[in-house]
């Protein structure tokens, strides 16, 4: 990823103010890009993730919700962000 060198100036002399207003805009485009992910996931759909000590734990989504995905796996379910999400 690249960012431009304007836009690092314009950060790094930034107000509090104009701050605040990016770390919105930053937020909203998160939640809009977690929705365009979420949505390409169903109830039934086979799927893999890695658990925090990296191992991939397979599963089927169980429910979808707004902000996370319920996926059961033979050893229990879990709520996954959609970003971490493969199709199995």
């Amino acid at each position: 990823m690249l960012i431009d060198q304007n836009v690092s100036a314009f950060i790094r002399n930034a107000s509090m103010d104009e701050i605040n207003t990016m770390i919105a805009l930053i937020r909203d485009r998160q939640r809009s890009l977690q929705v365009e992910i979420g949505s390409s996931f169903r109830v039934g759909d086979s799927v893999y993730f890695n658990d925090k000590r990296g191992a991939k734990v397979t599963g089927i989504i169980s429910k979808v919700n707004r902000k996370t995905i319920k996926v059961t796996t033979p050893n229990g379910q879990w709520s996954v962000s959609p970003s971490l999400l493969n199709a199995a």
